[in-house]
C-alpha cells in the first residue's frame, strides 16, 4: 500500500459519495419540493406530528441537511413558528437514519445498473420529472459504485501496522472520536457521507463499535454546519431554527457519550454485521435522543431565540 494509491481512493470514493447523495436528494426535492413544504406546514402541529413529519421528509429526500434548511426557510418566512420547527428538526435527524441502514445493505455490481439507467432516465425527452427522477436514481447507483471504492481503498489499512492502534485512540478518548467527526462532516458537509465511511471501515475490521460511536455523535454535530450556514442570511427566527438544531445535536452527544457501551450492546445484538451495526447504533441514538428530548422542545426553542439575539421569544405555533 502506498499513501498515493491510499488517498487516491478516499478522494474518488467520498467524492462520489458526495456528488451521489447530492444528485439523489437534489432529484427527489425538485420532484416533490412545494409538495413537501406544504406537507410540512400543514401536518407540523403538534410535537409528535413535527417528528413524524420531519422523520418522513428526510427519509424521502435522504437529507436531514436539506430537510433542516427547508425548516429554516419556512421558519424565515413565517410559514412556521420556532415552536413547530423543533420537533421538525429531531424527526430529520431519524429520517436520515434510512440512508445509513440503505448503506449498509449490499449491492454488488448493482451500482452501474442504477447509475446507468439513471443517466438514461435523466437524458431522455421525457418530461420534467422523469429527468428528476432519473437524476435521483442515477445519484442512488452513483452511492453505491462509491462505496465499492472505499472498500477497495480502505482494505489495505488492516496490515498498516499503525492503525489498529489509532483507532483504539477513538475509544480510549472519547473526545477525540468526537472531535473528528464533528471536523470530517463539517469539511464534506454531510453527516450521511461521514457515516458511510465509518461502515466502510467497520466493514473492513478497521473500526470497533466503541471507538466509532463517539465518532457517529460528532458527525451528528458536525452536520448542523450547514444549516448554520443557510440562518446566517436568515432572520432573527431562522436563525433561531438552525441554532436548534445545533443545541439538540449537541445535547444529544452530551447525554449518550456516558451511555457508549449500553448503545454498542444493543447495536451488537441486533445484527452481527459491523456495518450494519453502526446503521443500528444512529437510529437508536436519534430515536432515543429525540424520545429523551422532545418534552422539553420549547425549552429548546426558547434557549435558540436566546442565542439568535433580538428581543422577545419564539413565535408560538398558529
Amino acid at each position: 500500500m502506498t499513501w498515493l494509491h491510499l488517498l487516491a481512493g478516499l478522494a474518488l470514493g467520498v467524492a462520489a459519495l458526495i456528488f451521489g447523495f447530492k444528485l439523489l436528494s437534489g432529484g427527489l426535492g425538485t420532484a416533490g419540493a412545494v409538495r413537501l413544504r406544504r406537507f410540512m406546514t400543514r401536518f407540523a402541529g403538534r410535537p409528535w406530528q413535527g417528528v413524524l413529519v420531519g422523520t418522513a421528509v428526510a427519509a424521502a429526500l435522504h437529507s436531514s441537511s436539506v430537510t433542516t434548511i427547508l425548516v429554516v426557510g419556512l421558519v424565515d418566512a413565517g410559514a412556521l413558528s420556532l415552536v413547530q420547527a423543533v420537533p421538525l428538526i429531531m424527526g430529520a435527524n431519524i429520517g436520515t437514519t434510512l440512508t445509513t441502514q440503505l448503506l449498509a445493505t449490499p449491492l454488488p455490481n448493482g451500482g452501474w445498473v442504477l447509475a446507468l439507467a439513471g443517466a438514461w432516465l435523466a437524458a431522455s425527452m421525457g418530461g420534467r420529472g422523469r429527468r428528476t427522477w432519473g437524476q435521483a436514481l442515477a445519484g442512488l447507483g452513483l452511492i453505491f459504485l462509491a462505496l465499492e471504492v472505499l472498500d477497495h481503498a480502505l482494505a489495505p489499512l488492516a496490515d498498516a501496522p499503525w492503525f489498529a492502534p489509532a483507532m483504539a485512540r477513538f475509544a480510549e478518548r472519547p473526545w477525540m472520536g468526537v472531535l473528528a467527526g464533528a471536523v470530517l462532516t463539517t469539511l464534506v458537509l454531510s453527516s450521511t457521507v461521514t457515516v458511510g465511511l465509518l461502515q466502510r471501515l467497520a466493514a473492513q475490521g478497521l473500526m470497533p463499535l466503541p471507538a466509532a460511536l463517539p465518532v457517529l455523535f460528532g458527525d451528528n454535530i458536525g452536520t448542523t454546519t450547514d444549516t448554520l450556514l443557510a440562518g446566517l442570511t436568515a432572520g432573527r427566527e431562522g436563525r433561531a431554527a438552525a441554532l436548534a438544531h445545533l443545541l439538540f445535536n449537541l445535547a444529544g452527544a452530551a447525554v449518550f457519550m456516558a451511555l457508549v457501551p449500553l448503545l454498542a450492546a444493543a447495536a451488537a445484538a441486533l445484527s452481527a454485521d459491523p456495518a450494519r451495526q453502526i446503521a443500528h447504533a444512529h437510529t437508536l441514538f436519534n430515536v432515543a435522543n429525540t424520545l429523551l428530548l422532545l418534552p422539553f422542545s420549547g425549552a429548546l426553542a426558547r434557549a435558540a431565540a436566546g442565542l439568535a439575539g433580538g428581543r422577545g421569544g419564539p413565535r408560538q405555533g398558529r
